[in-house]
């Protein structure tokens, strides 16, 4: 089933995909410019849903409102937080955005598609971060393990035992 978009006018779609992200949905947008290259271009479906603040962590992709006058959205990289402020920059950027005030924050990038494929997806990193710490920790263990065997038989050559 082919999946259907409605060209908005910037300060109706803004007030729009405010309330479907408070009602817990995510929203599907098409990205224009290209201040997020070379990761996200032109033309390519991104998806944000809606978090709670203390989820956002500094590198996560948000999507925010600009100021009242203008009501349009951008999506650029979070830097930092500052108690009700997010500080963000575009990836192709050379200068920081003003702050944003934590009321105008969306919600966070979740998934990238490009082409029909996808390119980026929370479940599926979280998925390869967690694999990956689990094989860190059995790479620690085995090498733990041996270089313990390693300073028993070296004592044991000693003549300490």
């Amino acid at each position: 089933m082919p999946e259907e978009f409605i060209s908005l006018n910037a300060k109706i779609g803004a007030g729009l995909i405010k309330n479907v992200l408070e009602n817990k949905k995510s929203v599907c947008l098409v990205m224009c410019g290209r201040s997020m290259e070379p990761f996200l271009k032109e033309g390519d479906r991104i998806y944000i849903s809606s978090c709670r603040l203390q989820e956002y962590k500094p590198a996560d992709i948000i999507a925010f409102q600009t100021d009242a006058t203008d009501a349009g959205i951008i999506v650029h990289r979070m830097l930092g937080k500052k108690g009700n402020y997010f500080f963000t920059k575009g990836d192709a950027s050379f200068r920081h955005d003003p702050p944003v005030v934590s009321c105008r924050v969306l919600g966070k990038l979740v998934k990238v598609n490009r082409n029909n494929k996808v390119l980026y997806s929370n479940k599926i990193n979280g998925c390869l971060m967690l694999l990956g710490s689990y094989l860190m920790v059995f790479w620690f263990y085995r090498q733990f393990k041996s270089w313990v065997r390693f300073w028993r038989l070296k004592k044991c050559n000693r003549g300490y035992f």
